[in-house]
């Protein structure tokens, strides 16, 4: 915990005029406070962000990694989730948006569906898995995948195995997403922004 305030403390000394700070991070999160995080059990609760504030002076913003991806992505379709394969970590994060909002669930870990996947190494599955699960609760029109995997080669062989499994028309349209980074630094710059219109 203290490795990442001293690196925000590096940030903050190159631009003296910073007045926040965003973390995007592969866990739940409710507010500032992260609820699930098992790569970093000790980053769990509001400590973090308390010691941002208090040792640097800064506005924190703590949002799920996806979630910041979905929410630069609200605007360009109304109801939708974005599910990303992390290659090097063999993990799924999925951000849902509903009627133009990020949906978080009541304690914010809405969208944590790798527990339904059996095998996280098999990629192909892994969005299978999800997909069927977003389209049975949620029925959503469109489904935003990122990752290495996501080709559009393998985007064929994920709608033919979806249609192994539910009726054609019921399989949402998907959708590669290519600039999945440039997507994160703008939805947590929205994060911020949207948060202070708020409060004005």
């Amino acid at each position: 915990m203290e490795d990442i305030v001293l690196f925000v403390k590096s940030i903050q000394e190159e631009y003296p005029f910073l007045s926040a700070v965003a973390l995007g991070i592969p866990g739940a999160v409710d507010g500032t406070e992260i609820r699930h995080l098992p790569k970093f059990p000790g980053l769990l609760g509001n400590r973090l962000a308390e010691m941002i504030r208090s040792e640097l002076k800064l506005d924190v913003f703590i949002e799920n990694d996806t979630n910041a991806i979905a929410f630069a992505e609200v605007g360009k379709w109304e109801n939708f989730a974005h599910i990303i394969y992390v290659e090097e970590d063999q993990c799924i994060g999925v951000g849902i948006v509903l009627q133009g909002q990020v949906f978080t669930g009541g304690s914010g870990c809405a969208g944590e569906l790798d527990y339904l996947c059996e095998n996280l190494e098999d990629r192909e599955d892994t969005f299978v898995t999800a997909i069927l699960a977003i389209t049975c609760v949620l029925n959503l029109p469109d489904i935003l995948i990122s990752g290495d995997f996501c080709t559009r080669k393998n985007v064929k062989k994920i709608q033919e195995r979806l249609c192994e499994r539910i009726p054609k028309e019921r399989i949402p349209e998907l959708h590669v997403v290519e600039d999945m980074k440039g997507m994160y630094a703008q939805g947590l710059l929205r994060r911020i922004l949207s948060d202070w219109s708020e409060r004005m």
